[in-house]
């Protein structure tokens, strides 16, 4: 199965939105929205191009689950 996700990148680090606004933080804490919501996270990219992340970048996440074997 394989899902694909959008997610927001600043540079080595990635965007994880809070109550309070935002942080930086490692792939794994970030904020994902399926594709479906492409318009929200636009607008949110919109938003971080006043602060002191313009370069922030919308990436596809393409996620590939299968058993694992060791």
């Amino acid at each position: 199965m394989t899902t694909q996700l959008l997610i927001l990148k600043n540079g080595e680090e990635y965007i994880r939105f809070t109550d309070n606004g935002y942080e930086l933080c490692p792939m794994n804490k970030a904020s994902v929205f399926a594709l479906d919501r492409l318009n929200e996270i636009q607008e949110k990219q919109a938003l971080l191009q006043n602060t002191d992340l313009p370069l922030t970048e919308i990436r596809l996440l393409t996620i590939t689950e299968k058993p694992f074997q060791p």
